[in-house]
C-alpha cells in the first residue's frame, strides 16, 4: 500500500484493549494510520477513565451497576450508535471491530450499507447469550433476537476472527465460508523469572479474574472440601466481583485458609504469588459457552496448571500439552487426581505451561496469524 490508508478499531470494554493495541500495531505495519475508539467507562471498575492518548477517541458511555441489567444493555446500544457515528468522521479505509456487544455488529453492517468501499474486520472475543448462565431462557425472543445481532449481520465482514475455536461450533457460520479464523489472545513476551516456593505437604490453589456469576463456587467449593479432608488447603484469590464475599465465606466453610489480594494487574506481582501454588481454579459454570479464559492465559504465563472444567481449546489443550488436570466427574475424584500430581508430574506440568504460552500465546503466533486471517483482504488491496 503506497498512500496511508485509516483503520478505526473499537472496543467497548478496557480488558480487551491490549488485544486492541496489538492488532492496531499490526495494521500500521500494513500502513494503515490506526485510532481507537472506546468507552470512557471502565466496565471493571465502574468508573470514568481519564487517561488520554493522541490516537485514542473515548465515547461517554452510560453507567450501569449490574452485568445482567436491562441497563448494562442499553449502555451498550448507545455506545455501538455513538462509536460507529464517531467512526464516520474519520471516513476510514477499514474498521476493526471487537464484539461484544453484539449491537456492534448490527451497526457496523448499517455503516457497510452505506460505505461499500470500507473493509471490515469483526473480532469475536465473547459469546453473549451464550456464555451467561441463563441457558433455560435462551429460546425466548429476547435471548433469540440478541443473538441475532451478532449472527445475522457478521457476512458483512471481509474476515471475522474469533478468541478460540469453540466459538465457531456456535455461531453461524454459514456466510463465513474462507473468512473466518482463529487469534488467541496474546501477550507480550516479557522476561520470565519464576522461583517456585511450593509449601510441603499441603496444597495451594490459586484463583484469578472477577468473581462474577459464570464462575461455579458451589464446585469449587465441594472440591476444597474434598481436598480438605485429605491435606492443608490454602487458597490464593486475586480478583474483585459482586460475588466475593460468597466465594470467600465459601472457601472458609469448605476448610481452606484463604488469602485475598484484591485486583492485581502486574504480573510480576501475579507470579510472586502463583509461585506459591500447585494449580489455578479455570472452574466455571457447565451452562457458560466458552472455549478459553483470560485467566488460564495467566495462568499459563505464569508456569501454572490448572484444574479446568470447561471444553473447547482449553480441554484440548489439557491433552495435547498436560498443563493441568481436567474436572473428573466428582469432587473426590478431581481431588485424588490433585494429589497424585502433586507426587509426580506438578513439575513438568509447570515446565508445559511455559511452552504453551510461548507456542500459542506469544505477540509473533498472533502476527502470523493475524496475516494468515487477512491476506485474502491484502490480496484485493494490491488488485485494486
Amino acid at each position: 500500500m503506497d498512500a496511508k490508508k485509516t483503520a478505526v478499531l473499537i472496543t467497548c470494554f478496557e480488558f480487551y484493549e491490549e488485544r486492541m493495541l496489538a492488532a492496531g500495531k499490526q495494521l500500521a505495519a500494513l500502513g494503515y494510520e490506526p485510532i481507537y475508539i472506546e468507552s470512557d467507562f471502565r466496565h471493571l471498575q465502574r468508573e470514568r477513565r481519564t487517561d488520554r492518548r493522541d490516537d485514542l477517541v473515548f465515547i461517554p458511555t452510560k453507567p450501569y451497576r449490574r452485568n445482567l441489567s436491562f441497563a448494562r444493555i442499553n449502555s451498550h446500544r448507545i455506545f455501538a450508535r455513538e462509536a460507529l457515528k464517531k467512526a464516520e468522521t474519520f471516513d476510514p479505509d477499514l474498521l476493526y471491530v471487537v464484539v461484544p456487544p453484539n449491537s456492534l455488529v448490527k451497526r457496523t453492517a448499517e455503516y457497510k450499507a452505506r460505505h461499500s468501499k470500507v473493509k471490515v474486520i469483526f473480532d469475536i472475543l465473547d459469546l453473549w447469550p451464550e456464555t451467561l448462565p441463563i441457558k433455560n431462557v435462551m429460546h425466548l425472543l429476547p435471548c433469540r433476537y440478541w443473538k441475532d445481532l451478532r449472527d445475522r449481520y457478521l457476512s458483512c465482514a471481509e474476515h471475522v476472527f474469533t478468541e478460540c475455536d469453540l466459538f465457531h461450533s456456535v455461531i453461524d457460520t454459514s456466510a463465513l465460508e474462507g473468512k473466518l479464523s482463529t487469534l488467541y489472545l496474546s501477550r507480550q513476551m516479557r522476561p520470565f523469572s519464576s522461583e517456585p516456593s511450593l509449601p510441603p505437604q499441603q496444597i495451594s490453589l490459586a484463583y484469578l479474574g472477577s468473581i462474577n456469576n459464570i464462575i461455579d463456587i458451589p464446585r469449587i467449593c465441594s472440591l476444597v472440601q474434598a481436598l480438605a479432608t485429605k491435606i492443608p488447603v490454602t487458597v490464593h484469590v486475586i480478583g474483585n466481583g459482586e460475588n466475593k464475599d460468597a466465594f470467600l465465606d465459601g472457601l472458609k466453610r469448605a476448610g481452606a485458609d484463604v488469602k485475598f489480594y484484591g485486583e492485581l494487574y502486574d504480573m510480576g506481582e501475579k507470579q510472586k504469588i502463583f509461585d506459591q501454588c500447585h494449580f489455578g481454579l479455570n472452574i466455571l459454570k457447565d451452562t457458560v459457552c466458552i472455549g478459553l479464559t483470560m485467566k488460564s492465559i495467566d495462568y499459563f504465563e505464569c508456569g501454572l496448571p490448572v484444574v479446568n472444567t470447561i471444553s473447547g481449546d482449553t480441554a484440548d489443550f489439557i491433552r495435547r500439552y498436560r498443563v493441568g488436570v481436567a474436572w473428573a466427574g466428582t469432587a473426590e475424584e478431581t481431588a485424588s487426581q490433585l494429589l497424585r500430581s502433586l507426587a509426580g508430574e506438578c513439575h513438568l506440568m509447570r515446565e508445559n505451561c511455559r511452552k504453551l504460552f510461548e507456542e500459542q500465546f506469544s505477540h509473533d503466533c498472533f502476527e502470523k496469524k493475524f496475516y494468515q486471517g487477512i491476506q485474502h483482504i491484502l490480496a484485493g488491496e494490491k488488485r485494486s
